[in-house]
Parts: C-alpha cells; sequence; structure tokens
C-alpha cells in the first residue's frame, strides 16, 4: 500500500484538467477517424480488383488470388474467375468510394453519437455489396462451368474459346 501511495504522492488533479486535450481536437480527430473506417472498404475492394485483373497469379494456388472450389480445377477457369472477381471488385470498390466519399463529406458538422451510427450505416452496406459482388461472382463461375472446369453446354456459347487459326493456302495456289 505504501508504494501505491508514493506512485500517487505527487498527483494534482487541477493540473490533469490543464494537460487533457480540448473536446474540440477530440472531435476533429474522432471525425478523421471516422472517414477513414468507412473509406478503408471500398479502398481494399478497389485494391483487389485491380490487383485480379492486372496481377494475378496466372495459375490456381492456395495461397494468392480469387479462391473458389470451381475456379481451382483448370488453369483457364482460374484466369476467368481473377478476371470477373477484379471486374465486379474494381466496380463495386470504385462505386463505393465514390457514395461513401460524397457521405463522410457530411460527417464533418454532425453529432458524434449520429456520426458513429452513419458510419455504421455505411459499414454495414458496405459489407452487404462485398458479400454480393462475391456471390454474384460464385455464381457465375458456377453457372459457366461444372466442379471439374469443364464449359457447361447450355454456358458454352457465352465464353469465348480460342479458335483455331485459318490455315493459308499454300504458296502458288490461288483460291477461287
Amino acid at each position: 500500500m505504501e508504494k501505491l501511495m508514493a506512485i500517487f504522492e505527487g498527483f494534482d488533479i487541477e493540473k490533469l484538467g490543464t494537460q487533457l486535450p480540448s473536446a474540440e481536437s477530440l472531435m476533429h480527430g474522432l471525425t478523421g477517424w471516422v472517414v477513414l473506417l468507412v473509406l478503408a472498404g471500398p479502398l481494399l475492394m478497389l485494391g483487389f480488383g485491380i490487383y485480379y485483373l492486372f496481377f494475378a497469379p496466372e495459375e490456381a494456388n492456395h495461397s494468392v488470388g480469387y479462391r473458389f472450389f470451381y475456379a481451382m480445377s483448370q488453369v483457364r477457369v482460374w484466369q476467368h474467375a481473377q478476371r470477373l472477381a477484379g471486374l465486379a471488385y474494381t466496380v463495386t470498390g470504385g462505386l463505393l468510394l465514390v457514395i461513401m466519399g460524397l457521405i463522410s463529406l457530411s460527417f464533418a458538422g454532425m453529432a458524434p453519437p449520429d456520426m458513429v451510427w452513419r458510419a455504421a450505416k455505411c459499414l454495414l452496406w458496405e459489407v452487404i455489396l462485398a458479400v454480393i459482388a462475391t456471390l454474384a461472382v460464385d455464381i457465375l463461375i458456377i453457372v459457366l462451368y461444372d466442379s471439374k472446369g469443364n464449359v457447361r453446354k447450355s454456358a458454352a456459347k457465352f465464353i469465348k474459346r480460342k479458335t483455331q487459326t485459318k490455315r493459308r493456302p499454300a504458296a502458288g495456289r490461288h483460291q477461287k
């Protein structure tokens, strides 16, 4: 007990009030953190979308890329899934970034409870739209391919296949 008393011996409660930050500076900092939190989700989605579109691995692996068990069956399906996920995440992340950026502009003049409540609603919408984008990619891959990576017959006309190059006529022969 004596050690505890020794710690608080030089403590002055009146000095404490002058050392604490003002409520105004705390609110300014809170607004910045809330805006950062609201914009983090769209920025991450946009980042993953750009990564999947331009920098995804060429072959299926278990560590990097949009991993879905149908997509990991063949390299062609893997690459198609990366492009679809990249497109879905880039579009969703871009739209969310614009919408959440506009919404977060109104945070500066709000009372703290209202601001936090609106930010919670924004985060909920971000999660819902991210899940919808992921499910859309998964469902599209399931519709287009079977579990072994083969193109479904009903979806063959939607998938561009590499066509064989046309044979060139032999030298000296002319086509009529």
